[in-house]
């Protein structure tokens, strides 16, 4: 999606999607979205953002995500999945616990011309930035159009992925 379709999306009041502005925007939207998960979140990210996946209360949260249901499932695509390792990021040790259920993959170089953030969740919610290092973006907690579009991206993506090295090595 282009920033020519954010602008024309969000200014459609009857839309139904969020701004996202700030840091703060994006993480209470994702706080709303991790919670309404059922079966699946998938995130298309460049290196998982710190400053909004590296909390206990996001890390809490997708656990309790993960082990709510037999069948969640939890899949990142990084560009670089060992920026996770060197910096400590809380999500290394969730997944150290729930491997068959936490896959991390390193993004294939058939997309290293993406820079968005992409978040989906089930059938229902999205994040949307057009660029991983901004914050604005848009956002929507229930809109099944949308993220079956945003699906096929990430599917694509995933399929053209390899898994990461480094957290296949941490759980040997």
């Amino acid at each position: 999606m282009s920033e020519r379709e954010i602008k024309n999306i969000t200014s459609d009041p009857k839309s139904g999607n969020i701004k996202l502005e700030t840091r703060q925007d994006n993480y209470d939207t994702l706080m709303q979205l991790i919670q309404q998960a059922k079966y699946s979140i998938d995130i298309f990210s460049h290196d998982f953002d710190g400053n909004l996946y590296n909390t206990s209360e996001i890390t809490d949260l997708l656990k309790n995500f993960v082990i709510s249901n037999r069948q969640a499932t939890l899949r990142i695509l990084l560009r670089e999945p060992q920026v996770l390792i060197k910096y400590g990021h809380k999500i290394i040790e969730l997944r150290r616990r729930l491997t068959s259920r936490i896959h991390i993959h390193q993004i294939s170089s058939d997309f290293d011309e993406s820079h968005q953030t992409l978040i989906l969740v089930d059938k229902n919610g999205f994040i949307y930035r057009p660029y991983s290092d901004r914050y604005e973006g848009i956002a929507s907690l229930n809109d099944p159009l949308k993220v079956k579009s945003e699906q096929v991206f990430f599917n694509k993506a995933w399929e053209t992925s390899i898994p990461s090295l480094e957290m296949q090595r941490l759980h040997i």
